[in-house]
């Protein structure tokens, strides 16, 4: 019995890598696992995602005045790969915002340690 059971498991093995390859080969998949167009799209993605990151950021960078940075992030479109700069980016400046609106000096100081702390990560975003 236990034989038969172990010839069934590897015939059942051997026949599914033979008929549909189990997701082990897919020649319209790159390395990655991801069709190459969608790899394209999304390193396009990440490219624009740059861009306008920092398009948004280089009035704040000359001035340090937060006010309307945050909602200009947030209208972005965010490739996966950014998710949590995204997040940590938004939070930073809505401290910035509220530190400047009610002269709270401490959560000034934390919104500038955390973008300092993204900045140190992601350099371009300078």
């Amino acid at each position: 019995m236990r034989r038969y059971l172990l010839s069934t498991i590897l015939f059942l093995a051997a026949a599914c890598l033979l008929v549909t390859g189990c997701g082990l080969k897919n020649n319209s998949l790159t390395n990655s696992g991801l069709p190459s167009e969608k790899k394209v799209d999304t390193s396009r993605a990440e490219q624009k995602y740059e861009n306008d990151l920092k398009t948004i950021l280089q009035p704040y960078w000359q001035s340090q005045q937060p006010v309307g940075i945050k909602d200009q992030i947030l209208a972005l479109k965010v490739p996966a790969k950014y998710s949590n700069l995204h997040l940590n980016l938004v939070i930073a400046f809505e401290l910035l915002e509220q530190g400047k609106a009610k002269s709270d000096q401490t959560k000034i100081n934390s919104g500038n340690h955390k973008l300092n702390k993204l900045v140190s990560e992601y350099s371009w975003l300078k």
